[in-house]
């Protein structure tokens, strides 16, 4: 909890030296500077309280977002630039929250960080023994995977939101196709279903 400003003030008041000399009657313009410095400590103590825990947390941060983005490598190159403060969060929620992986339920999870709710088929090559009717793919199809996702992305102004956002935005696939090819394993061929 953040120290007021009596709390300073009391503080400063007892670093002084003992005697007449240092009272708030013989030296009332001391005692003010003391008032006014205890305020003043009060309000950054207030702020850093309130830094440590609004800019601590990604999904929150305002007044760092920017060193966040540096250090992350935020807004990526190979993306479309985020445009609002709330995509600017996600993308940077999306990069504290990863961790890698090439399994389906990582790239799910991905996608659904950067507001995608998705599903991913894979591909088997038919070989004798498959079942009958079972799509005749060929060996390279063992390094295809396929990402459905929604014909249209929508992502409305909510709580959270700052002003000056726009209440929608449309067509975000840039993003969804961008984070996915960037972290698909190099082998591989994603094609991206929008039904």
């Amino acid at each position: 909890m953040a120290m007021t400003a009596d709390d300073y003030y009391l503080a400063l008041r007892a670093l002084l030296p003992p005697g007449v000399a240092c009272t708030q009657e013989a030296a009332p313009a001391m005692h003010q500077a003391f008032r006014g410095w205890a305020t003043e400590f009060s309000r950054l103590d207030a702020k850093i309280e309130k830094m440590v825990a609004q800019e601590t947390d990604p999904a929150t941060t305002l007044e760092i977002l920017p060193d966040w983005e540096r250090v992350f490598g935020l807004p990526d190159p190979r993306l479309p630039p985020p445009i609002s403060l709330t995509e600017r969060r996600e993308a940077l929620s999306g990069k504290w929250s990863e961790l890698g992986g090439q399994w389906d339920t990582y790239f799910i999870e991905m996608a659904s960080a950067i507001g995608f709710h998705v599903t991913i088929n894979t591909f088997q090559q038919f070989v004798a023994g498959s079942p009958a009717g079972s799509p005749l793919y060929g060996d390279g199809w063992l390094y295809a995977w396929q990402v459905n996702a929604p014909n249209v992305t929508l992502i409305r102004f909510c709580a959270g939101s700052c002003a000056g956002e726009p209440l929608r935005v449309w067509g975000r696939e840039a993003h969804l196709e961008g984070a996915i090819r960037e972290d698909k394993p190099s082998h591989t061929c994603v094609i991206f279903n929008y039904a």
